[in-house]
């Protein structure tokens, strides 16, 4: 069957669980033709376009990064990261990596599960917060 993605969103929900106090930097790789990011508390509950923490809107380059510092009190917590994607027609793109103070890549198209980047909130063995059901989000 043949599914045409002309108009499309996706709305990705996970958490950074710093290893190191330091920048974190989200960086786009790919977007057409609107990415959105949140982080902290308003990615979990009010969120809305007028207090995304980045937004871009536009498939040209140069590609944007946002920096997120992450204190010592960070270090080890769960901290709620939404990522919202949408296609307004057409040919659309979505990429996003993810380096932490050390400069590696803990999120990107080529890397491996691993624990700073944490997805699987229901089977993360009770150590991250579940995230609120689909339906009972409650946006801004």
């Amino acid at each position: 069957m043949d599914v045409p993605v002309d108009y499309n969103v996706v709305d990705h929900r996970f958490y950074l669980h710093p290893f190191f106090a330091g920048t974190y930097t989200f960086s786009v790789t790919a977007a057409d033709n609107l990415l959105a990011l949140w982080v902290g508390p308003n990615a979990v509950s009010g969120f809305s376009i007028n207090n995304v923490a980045f937004k871009w809107e536009s498939a040209n380059q140069p590609w944007p990064s946002f920096r997120y510092t992450a204190g010592p009190g960070d270090v080890g917590s769960f901290i709620p990261v939404r990522v919202l994607w949408a296609n307004n027609g057409g040919r659309g793109a979505l990429g996003v990596s993810v380096t932490d103070p050390n400069g590696v890549e803990i999120l990107g198209a080529a890397t491996d599960v691993n624990d700073q980047i944490v997805w699987r909130c229901v089977n993360s063995g009770g150590a991250a917060p579940i995230w609120p059901d689909w339906e009972t989000e409650n946006a801004a």
